[in-house]
C-alpha cells in the first residue's frame, strides 16, 4: 500500500521486494487499483481482482 499521494514505480518496488523475500518474489508487472474488491468473508476476490487487470 503506497503512501497516501504516492505513486509506486515498479522498479522501486521489485528492489524492495528482492531484498526482503528475494528476486523469485519480485513482481514483474504493476497495476493500481482503487480498491481490492472483497468476498463477503473479507478476503480478497481474485477473480474479480483478475478481471480488473485485464479489462485495464
Amino acid at each position: 500500500m503506497p503512501a497516501p499521494g504516492a505513486v509506486p514505480e515498479l522498479v522501486t518496488l521489485r528492489s524492495w521486494v528482492a531484498e526482503r523475500l528475494g528476486a523469485p518474489a519480485a513482481p514483474k508487472e504493476l497495476h493500481l487499483v482503487a480498491a481490492v474488491p472483497l468476498l463477503h468473508t473479507g478476503k480478497p476476490d481474485r477473480r474479480a481482482v483478475t478481471r480488473l487487470i485485464e479489462g485495464a
